[in-house]
C-alpha cells in the first residue's frame, strides 16, 4: 500500500474543494450577476473573487483562534441564516417587481448593489 497523504495536504484539498462549493452557492451567483449586468464583468468577477475569498480567509482565521476560548450562543447561527434569508428575499423582490415593471421586449435592469 502507498503512504497516505500528510493530514495537512489532505485538509487543504478539502477547503479547496469546499470553497469550490460556496463559490456555487446561489446567492453569490446572484451577487456577481448582478454587479457584471451593467458593468466590466471580468473586473467584477476578479475583484469580487478576490475580495470574497480575503474576507472568507480572515473570517476562517478569527473563528479558529476565537473557537479556542469562546462558545458562540445558538442564537447566533439562526440570526445569521435568518439575515441571509431576509437580504436574498428582499433582492429577489425588488428584482422580480423590476421585472414586472419593464415593458415587453425591453431588457430588465437588475435592482441591487451599483
Amino acid at each position: 500500500m502507498g503512504q497516505a497523504l500528510h493530514p495537512e495536504v489532505s485538509l487543504v484539498a478539502l477547503v479547496f474543494v469546499l470553497g469550490l462549493k460556496h463559490g456555487l452557492d446561489p446567492d453569490h451567483l446572484v451577487a456577481i450577476d448582478g454587479f457584471t449586468r451593467t458593468t466590466r464583468s471580468r473586473w467584477c468577477g476578479l475583484f469580487f473573487s478576490l475580495g470574497h475569498g480575503l474576507v472568507v480567509t480572515l473570517v476562517g482565521v478569527a473563528v479558529a483562534i476565537a473557537a479556542a476560548h469562546w462558545q458562540a450562543p445558538g442564537w447566533l447561527e439562526l440570526s445569521g441564516a435568518w439575515i441571509s434569508i431576509a437580504v436574498l428575499t428582499v433582492l429577489g423582490a425588488a428584482n422580480l417587481l423590476a421585472l414586472a415593471r419593464t415593458p415587453a421586449g425591453q431588457p430588465v435592469g437588475l435592482i441591487g448593489a451599483r
